[in-house]
């Protein structure tokens, strides 16, 4: 759906029941990213692509932890 579409800067996916983000992580241009109320178990060590990211909401899915590489995001202000 967003193939070959970068300059995507807010995707609001909450509430979908996401099991996986496949292709979101191609999305280079994003600063803000809604994954609330989901089904997501886990998150892609790939999401540290998205170093615009400065907001990411992920409450509400089945997480037990984040990828360490979450930290390379040195744009995110606001985690919930």
């Amino acid at each position: 759906a967003y193939r070959g579409r970068t300059d995507v800067q807010k995707l609001l996916a909450g509430h979908n029941r996401l099991t996986s983000l496949g292709l979101i992580t191609g999305l280079t241009s994003l600063r803000y990213l809604d994954l609330s109320a989901n089904e997501l178990t886990m998150l892609p060590d790939s999401l540290s692509n998205l170093k615009q990211l400065q907001t990411l909401y992920l409450g509400s899915n089945q997480l037990t932890e984040l990828p360490e590489s979450l930290v390379s995001l040195t744009g995110l202000q606001r985690l919930d």
